[in-house]
Order: C-alpha cells, then sequence, then structure tokens
C-alpha cells in the first residue's frame, strides 16, 4: 500500500519557492547596497547606472 503524502508535494512546490525568493532578495541587496556606495550624499542627485538599465531592458525580451 502506498503511503500518503498529504501536501507534501506541495510543500515542497512552496518551500523552492521561498527559498529561491529569499536567495534572490539577499543577491538584490548586496547590489543596491553596493549601487548606493557610489551615491553622493543627496540621492536626489544620484546618476542612474545605464549599464544596470540596459541589462533590465535586455532581461525583459528573452
Amino acid at each position: 500500500m502506498a503511503r500518503r503524502t498529504g501536501r507534501a508535494a506541495q510543500l515542497v512546490l512552496v518551500g523552492r519557492f521561498l527559498s529561491d525568493f529569499a536567495d534572490m532578495t539577499g543577491r538584490w541587496a548586496q547590489w543596491a547596497a553596493e549601487e548606493t556606495r557610489q551615491w553622493p550624499e543627496d540621492v536626489r542627485d544620484a546618476t542612474p547606472n545605464r549599464d544596470a538599465l540596459r541589462e533590465i531592458a535586455v532581461r525583459g525580451t528573452t
């Protein structure tokens, strides 16, 4: 007789999603910290990172 797993399969899906999301958030936070280190004291004077903007635009086309 097969053992019943309840919602184990669904828990794996959700667990993987949350784990991947945590990894992505960590990578973004590290990138954002580096990015903002270059900003002037008055953030209104910060210039946009054009390379990052291009990278974002390219991601949307794939």
